[in-house]
């Protein structure tokens, strides 16, 4: 469903030391190396291709070679929060597996197999991503993400969003349906943009549209951030536009009121700097992703 509309799209110490995951079950290091095996195989939304144009006509400027450099680290830092993603995903065959935001549903598989199910279901807006993930055999379900879902309470294990609630409107009822379709002792895994990542923290301190929020017309894309390697850019679809940022403790508590726990938080991306520097001050990592546990 989403298009990241940061650079091209927590410190606390991780909660899986403190003896919060207990119960959830860990990954073992043969589970995590084909986990990040599939990460890498697996389908990456289409920023190549979306943005090669706009970093192929800034070459040979100092602020092309930026655009560049940004962008290999916004792929690596995809790769890195996918393999989060992964990692927080509970192994549990058999599973009822709901995607939310599922596009072509290529990833919504990858996923499913790290978890050792083929009950995959996906939720999406848009007709020829669903089509696309219904001829891969995932169960589509075409659903505004806005609303209430066409869902039983008390239908699923799990529940995925990668890089989806940046995307919805009324995220209060995004994150009631959550609950809501999880069973008891069920989880969600829900990665989006971190509003207190150093380069979102650089461009307001510099009186520039965050990173995270300059895709947030239908109009132009890169509004207000001269950085934005999406600068000038018509965008596709109205979907597609960011409205709410939430940052580290703000992502926390949002949950937190909706009754759901917060069992574990991984981040990735620390742009500038190399990507793996998010997983160590993960307050301030561009992507930040959350384990919830439905009691």
């Amino acid at each position: 469903m989403s298009l990241p509309g940061g650079l091209g799209g927590r410190a606390a110490r991780p909660l899986r030391d403190s003896g919060l995951l207990r119960g959830l079950g860990e990954v073992s290091s043969e589970q995590r190396q084909r986990r990040r095996a599939a990460c890498t195989s697996a389908n990456t939304p289409s920023f190549s291709a979306l943005s090669s144009s706009r970093v192929g006509d800034a070459r040979g400027s100092v602020m092309g070679y930026f655009a560049t450099y940004l962008h290999n680290l916004w792929i690596r830092a995809m790769d890195l929060n996918k393999r989060n993603i992964l990692d927080l995903l509970r192994r549990r065959s058999g599973a009822e597996f709901l995607d939310l935001g599922c596009d072509d549903g290529e990833w919504s598989i990858t996923c499913a197999n790290s978890i050792g199910t083929e009950k995959i279901t996906g939720v999406d807006i848009v007709d020829t991503r669903l089509a696309l993930a219904a001829a891969r055999g995932v169960k589509s379900i075409k659903a505004d993400l806005n609303a209430r879902l066409p869902i039983p309470s008390d239908s699923y294990d799990l529940v995925h969003a990668n890089q989806v609630i940046e995307h919805v409107a009324d995220v209060d009822i995004f994150a009631s349906e959550i609950a809501r379709v999880l069973k008891p002792g069920g989880y969600a895994v829900i990665s989006t943009e971190n509003a207190a990542s150093w380069c979102n923290v650089f461009a307001c301190a510099m009186g520039w549209q965050m990173f995270s929020l300059t895709n947030l017309s239908s109009i132009r894309s890169g509004i207000g951030n001269p950085l934005a390697i999406h600068r000038g850019e018509s965008v596709e679809l109205s979907s597609w536009t960011h409205k709410t940022i939430f940052s580290y403790m703000g992502l926390i508590e949002f949950f937190e009121a909706h009754g759901l726990e917060v069992k574990q938080i991984l981040g990735a991306g620390y742009f500038p700097l190399p990507s793996i520097l998010g997983k160590l001050d993960v307050r301030h990592a561009h992507f930040i992703t959350i384990q919830l546990l439905k009691h």
